[in-house]
This record gives C-alpha cells, structure tokens and sequence, in this order.
C-alpha cells in the first residue's frame, strides 16, 4: 500500500496537448512473504530459504512524465499517458549491510482518461 504526493509542472501547454514533468514523494507499506532457492555454489550450500519483511512507513522519491491529449471526445475530456519511476527506502536511505535492500525501485505507467470538473479560466462552463 502507499500514499503518493505527486506535483508537476507544466512544460508545454497548448490547445491540444500538455507535457509536464514533476516528482512524486511516497509513504509506502510493505508486507512480504516468500521463498527462493539457492542452488550450491563452492562452499555455500544450497537450500531452499523463507523470507518474510513487514515494513511501515517508508519514504519514497520519484519522477513523473505525463503527455496529456486533450478535447477527445468534448471539451471536457482527455487521455493522458505517465510514467513515474520511484525509488523507496526499505531501510533507512543510506543504511548498508545485511541481507535486506536497502532500496526498491519502482516503474509505474499509467493511460487514463482525464475528465475537467470546470474550466480553469471560465468556471461557469
């Protein structure tokens, strides 16, 4: 689970479409659970390992590119393509050692339908 902040700033803006760029900061939640094999390698021997990490509250940082299409259908609607890479702390942001990351990286891409409550500049439309 996570709770994302996003803002962004418009590079192009026109008529037809708009391009912004911004960041995203993240309150992420992580609850794990799992197995992987390790097969033998020289003097480590092989077996199969469990794992499981429940992790509150971790900070993340991310990027965010959206490309929005506007007036598609009316006025009023739009689609939008954004791709939001993040990097989130599993530990601490810094901290080494152990067998645990210290970060996750993440890509997340999105097509969505926008739809405008009101007009920006004529709110009675």
């Amino acid at each position: 689970m996570a709770i994302n902040l996003i803002y962004s700033y418009s590079l192009i803006e026109n008529e037809n479409s708009s391009l912004y760029l911004g960041y995203s900061l993240g309150l992420n939640y992580y609850k794990l659970k799992g197995s992987y094999t390790r097969t033998a390698n020289g003097d480590l021997s092989g077996g199969v390992f469990n794992y499981a990490y429940n992790r509150k509250k971790r900070f993340g940082l991310g990027l965010l590119i959206e490309y929005e299409l506007k007036q598609i259908i009316s006025k009023r609607f739009s689609t939008s393509i954004k791709i939001n890479p993040e990097l989130t702390a599993f530990d601490k942001f810094g901290t080494r050692g152990g067998q645990l990351p210290w970060a996750i990286g993440w890509l997340n891409f999105s097509i969505g339908l926008k739809y405008k409550l009101c007009d920006k500049y004529n709110p009675e439309k």
